[in-house]
């Protein structure tokens, strides 16, 4: 994170800070066929300009954009040739999928078997504030603007998922039942949201005699 300011003049300052951070969070399946994760990375902008125009009289002026990326259960690297072999795929040209064993370490797949929550979020935001001093009063006026972008990816079982009751049914080949996307489906959202607010306020000071 940083911050920097800058003085114009004794009445007009301008200030900006960045803060930016990265994780990076991952284990092997069981197996040791892939490594599966949550990275997630977060950055945040803002600056600010604020003037004197009289002992009485300040004005803020503010910008500042705030982006989230959030993952879930994201395939992020494959540890053994199985995990990216297509000819084992449930769907031709894709790895393997999903097997669970009823009492049994079932296999997590190969990658992009896991399926995963990809969660972007951006945020603008802009807003403008005028304090104004009056013998006993401090009157504000103000307005803020801020346009959100939200997009989804959420993916369940995009490369299928067979599960066996028993083991002597995975040994027969005899699925309880098979559940997956649709294939080549994209189950992307997106939501535009735009706030808009003003406000004025008067604040008085209370002087006893």
């Amino acid at each position: 994170m940083g911050r920097a300011d800058h003085n114009f003049s004794a009445s007009t300052i301008l200030s900006g800070s960045y803060q930016f951070d990265n994780t990076t969070e991952g284990q092997p399946d069981p197996y040791n066929q892939k490594i599966t994760g949550s990275p997630s990375r977060h950055q945040n902008a803002v600056m600010t300009l604020q003037h004197i125009f009289s002992p009485g009289l300040l004005n803020t002026t503010r910008m500042g954009v705030s982006r989230t990326h959030a993952t879930d259960a994201l395939d992020e690297s494959a540890l053994s040739p199985v995990a990216t072999n297509t000819s084992l795929g449930f769907f031709p040209g894709n790895p393997a999928g999903i097997i669970t064993i009823a009492g049994l370490t079932g296999t997590q797949g190969g990658i992009g078997a896991s399926g995963a929550d990809t969660l972007n979020y951006t945020s603008f935001q802009w807003g403008d504030e005028l304090i104004w001093v009056k013998g006993r009063h401090t009157f504000g006026f103000g307005g803020r603007v801020e346009r959100m972008r939200y997009n989804k990816n959420s993916q369940s079982v995009p490369l299928g998922q067979f599960d066996f009751d028993s083991v002597s049914n995975f040994l027969l080949g005899i699925p309880g039942q098979f559940t997956s996307d649709e294939p080549g489906s994209r189950n992307i959202r997106g939501i535009r949201q735009t706030y808009l607010g003003l406000y004025v306020d008067d604040a008085m000071r209370y002087v006893p005699i």
